[in-house]
């Protein structure tokens, strides 16, 4: 059983590693931006840039997108108003993915400090 432990330790830090690899931590939302001509989307600039290990398919300067259609999303854009109004740092999480708007990536989580 002992030499399995490290194995399982360097694969939860593996995993745990790539997990924070979409999340730029402690950062301020610098600009907040919805447009008619992309209904339904808000998208975050943060005083943080993505590093390197951020998904590929990004490719804008926007950080994150996140749809608003829905209630959840609704209440993740408010979250993110109120952190913005009070200059309050944040911890922003994305999906890995782009899928809402082509070169930004999907947010998936929104944490005030």
């Amino acid at each position: 059983m002992k030499p399995v432990f490290p194995l399982l330790m360097l694969l939860l830090f593996i995993n745990s590693s790539q997990a924070q690899a979409a999340t730029l931590l402690n950062t301020k939302i610098t600009i907040l931006m919805i447009d008619k001509q992309y209904p339904n989307k808000v998208f975050i600039r943060a005083s943080r840039p993505h590093s390197y290990k951020s998904p590929k398919c990004i490719s804008s300067s926007w950080s994150f997108v996140l749809k608003i259609n829905n209630k959840f999303g609704r209440h993740m854009y408010q979250a993110l108003l109120a952190a913005k109004a009070n200059d309050r740092e944040v911890n922003l999480t994305g999906n890995k993915t782009c899928k809402i708007h082509k070169g930004v990536e999907d947010l998936r989580r929104v944490e005030i400090l």
